[in-house]
């Protein structure tokens, strides 16, 4: 309600790269501070820390700009809400998005957040400190491609697909890439590794089509929707490579191979059934 729709992307870029800061700072910083000052005392310090937003939200965030129409609303009843979600369920267009949410960002963050570590401990014997280093730059990729899909975005403006379709079918490629090549030099699977990060990191431009894809007033609606797959999708992909890796041999390069692959063709189907299917909606 603060932004318009064709600078929708742009700002939640920018929002998606400042929380990936955080995932900066979950890393060597915290380990930093843990050695420094010991774990309770750094989460008292991220209780402090979070009971300061809890505040800051609470006194300056304000849910629509003065004389929107927003404040002339009547609140809903518990069946009127229930029927507005029903109505987002029914929306082709959230269906395909809920798709592509459940793969696109899910697959990026099964690599960097679980598996992409002992991927390049085992393969390439990387001690800790090594597997930190490529694992970094792989998140600066994650912090940059949001804002900068936004930008494209807003430049473009407002189209999100023809992105969406980009991100989530370059991701397809390099991760099929990572299982064919990714085992070979340590160069390329780190260089595939920070691309895939860059490249795919197309979560906010699923928020700017869902907000296209339904009624002002059932936004909400829609992008809790996605985000619901987005972390439903980090659940079930996470537990399958888990599940691949686990059936080959302890620190086998096949099974990293086979889980790439997987990732690389959940992600094809996904993106092609988005492509598809939003272009059969235009014609």
């Amino acid at each position: 309600r603060w932004v318009a729709p064709e600078k929708f992307a742009a700002t939640s870029g920018l929002i998606v790269a400042f929380s990936l800061l955080g995932v900066l700072a979950s890393a060597t910083p915290l380990a930093a501070l843990i050695e420094l000052r010991g774990w309770r005392d750094v989460y008292y310090g991220l209780a402090v820390l979070s009971a300061l937003s809890v505040v800051l939200t609470f006194t300056m965030v304000r849910d629509a700009p003065p004389n929107h129409s927003f404040h002339s609303r009547k609140g809903e009843t518990v069946g009127e809400a229930l029927c507005g979600m029903i109505s987002v369920w029914k929306n082709r267009q959230v269906w395909f998005l809920v798709g592509v949410a459940f793969f696109s960002y899910p697959a990026i963050l099964t690599v960097r957040g679980l598996w992409g570590g002992p991927y390049l401990q085992d393969v390439f014997l990387l001690g800790a400190v090594d597997v930190g280093n490529v694992l970094l730059v792989m998140t600066i990729g994650m912090i940059i491609g949001p804002p900068a899909y936004g930008q494209l975005s807003r430049l473009m403006g407002g189209a999100a697909h023809p992105l969406i379709v980009f991100a989530v079918l370059i991701a397809a490629v390099l991760c099929l890439l990572q299982a064919l090549l990714g085992t070979t030099a340590l160069w390329l699977a780190a260089v595939l590794m920070v691309a895939y990060g860059l490249l795919g990191s197309c979560a906010t431009l699923n928020y700017a089509a869902s907000r296209a894809a339904v009624p002002e007033h059932m936004i909400g609606r829609a992008l809790t929707t996605v985000n619901l797959a987005t972390f439903g999708g980090l659940f079930v992909l996470q537990g399958i490579a888990g599940v691949i890796i686990g059936r080959f041999e302890p620190g086998a390069t096949e099974g990293y191979r086979v889980m790439f692959a997987f990732l690389g063709v959940c992600l094809a189907i996904a993106g092609t059934a988005f492509w598809m299917g939003t272009r059969k909606r235009s014609n």
